[in-house]
């Protein structure tokens, strides 16, 4: 039966837009017509020309509205930190909250853009859905904080494992407000048709009878490093280079706290475009769902510190390395190898995620806390019921 319920929701970045779809089409096949919003910001502004066509391919498909916010801002803003830019930008954009009458806001994580839109949400006293709540992050990053304010403002708690279920219990938030759906992530990899290797290869100019071995990369800048962030970057990829290793490259997220520090990232970025061979070293804006999907099935081993590692690859059977402090006291299994950054002890982690066959046997047998499927389905029916009862 199809529900009277107007919902909006916020994808700030691709990794989290791609978490989002799931429950995005469920919900579509729930809600009357006009009655699911995308609102769309954050870190797809600067990629607009990248990602636009494809987001709104999929609402076409699968039925829900697109809202884009406007990445105009004054110079005065514009020249501040990058935390600074997505604040205002997203309080100012809140004003859809205003003139558009909204039964339930979904945001999902942790982002300084996520937590901004939501705090304009709980000023309109929209109810916020808060997707991952009570995940524990400790590697210098300001999401930890953020995941717990927006703990704070949500009035319905979604958590992707059950210790992040029992965190939010301990927290003293209601049970009737928390449900433990598992990741979407595994929704994703279930229900995305894979592209063989051989298509894979030939889209980037590979030789398919090269055996080298291949590794899928993508190492995000942490807030605190600042401009240590590119150097950290420049190191792993000397790494990489000595490791006798074909690398899929995707390109990290803006997350660096100033512009100037996003802006040394794509200057490490841009060397290595015009100095590495592409048979050794790719780099693409983003891959799209099926393409990480598809790389991450056909790879060797997953690099970086992007949550992939500790959400999709074990679902794979996949090696991961793991760089720096991001996911530090993250959830996961045993697929996961940790170093700090410098090049020689990322070289020792490629080691051992690439050729010491008791880790990779290890991986392959790595069990996922985040669930078997199907969360999409379950959070979506604890909204539904949730709001249609609150709403009659």
């Amino acid at each position: 039966m199809v529900v009277q319920l107007s919902i909006a929701v916020f994808t700030g970045s691709r990794a989290e837009y791609d978490l989002l779809f799931p429950l995005l089409c469920w919900l579509s096949r729930q809600v009357a017509p006009q009655g699911l919003t995308l609102l769309v910001g954050g870190e797809h502004l600067h990629r607009k020309a990248t990602v636009s066509s494809v987001l709104q391919a999929d609402a076409d498909t699968y039925g829900w509205q697109v809202q884009w916010f406007s990445s105009e801002l004054s110079a005065t803003v514009q020249a501040q930190s990058t935390y600074v830019v997505q604040s205002v930008q997203h309080l100012q954009a809140s004003t859809v909250f205003e003139t558009t009458p909204v039964d339930c806001f979904i945001v999902l994580g942790d982002r300084v853009e996520a937590f901004a839109l939501a705090l304009g949400a709980f000023y309109q006293q929209v109810p916020i859905v808060h997707l991952a709540g009570g995940d524990v992050t400790e590697g210098g990053c300001v999401d930890d904080k953020l995941r717990w304010l927006l703990t704070e403002l949500a009035t319905l708690h979604v958590a992707f494992s059950q210790a992040s279920a029992n965190r939010l219990l301990a927290k003293g938030v209601a049970p009737h407000v928390v449900v433990h759906s598992g990741s979407l992530a595994v929704d994703n990899v279930l229900n995305t048709p894979l592209l063989p290797l051989d298509v894979l290869c030939q889209s980037i100019g590979w030789q398919l009878e090269d055996i080298r071995p291949i590794v899928l990369f993508t190492q995000h800048p942490v807030g605190v490093e600042g401009e240590l962030s590119a150097r950290y970057l420049a190191q792993t990829l000397n790494a990489l280079r000595q490791a006798n290793v074909r690398v899929i490259a995707t390109a990290p997220n803006l997350d660096g706290a100033t512009d100037s520090v996003n802006q040394s990232i794509s200057q490490v970025i841009t060397q290595s475009q015009q100095h590495d061979a592409p048979e050794t070293i790719v780099w693409v804006e983003t891959l799209g769902r099926q393409g990480y999907l598809s790389w991450l099935a056909a790879c060797n081993a997953v690099v970086g510190n992007s949550s992939s590692l500790l959400y999709e690859a074990p679902l794979f059977g996949k090696p991961a390395l793991c760089i720096g402090p991001r996911q530090q006291g993250r959830e996961h299994t045993s697929n996961v190898c940790f170093v700090e950054y410098g090049e020689e002890l990322v070289l020792n982690g490629l080691t051992q995620v690439l050729y010491n066959s008791a880790f990779i046997a290890q991986a392959k047998q790595a069990v996922s806390p985040f669930g078997s499927g199907c969360a999409a389905p379950k959070i979506g029916q604890f909204i539904v019921e949730y709001f249609s009862k609150t709403s009659s």
